[in-house]
């Protein structure tokens, strides 16, 4: 080996990038996930809104409502004028409702995926670790 060729891979490298390796695993990648979760949180928030949905419950379907009669001794209109103003805000409710329940699975499917990957990648070197030694061990002593 010439002194060239010892200057270019200096001796002990791969010493300094076990510490290197697993810094990253332990620290840097579950911190990475976990800001990649807040960050799909956020994102659901924005988009499903689930507090602006159980704030406005009860309103009006896009709004729709029918203005109260002037004259309320007219019975018919201030009677339509009622029933429309119920239906209009059930139907709203029965939106809102599904909606919410539709984006709470979401939420939930979100949260235990983002548990299950970290667990997994926190888990992982052990299992492979098991999964070497069960190997090892039915390769060096069959039964």
């Amino acid at each position: 080996m010439t002194d060239a060729s010892r200057s270019a891979a200096p001796s002990g490298a791969s010493v300094h990038l076990i510490p290197l390796f697993l810094g990253w695993y332990a620290v840097d990648h579950p911190a990475k996930i976990l800001r990649t979760f807040t960050k799909y949180i956020a994102a659901l928030q924005e988009t499903l809104s689930l507090v602006f949905l159980l704030k406005t419950l009860f309103a009006p379907w896009k709004s729709i409502a029918d203005p109260w009669p002037r004259n309320l001794f007219d019975f018919n209109k201030v009677f339509e004028t009622v029933v429309f103003n119920i239906v209009t805000r059930a139907i709203g409710a029965v939106v809102r409702i599904v909606t919410f329940i539709v984006g709470l699975v979401i939420l939930i499917v979100v949260v235990v995926g983002f548990v299950a990957y970290l667990i997994v990648w926190i888990l992982f070197p052990f299992a492979f670790i098991a999964g070497f030694i069960a190997t090892l061990s039915l390769v060096l002593f069959p039964s």
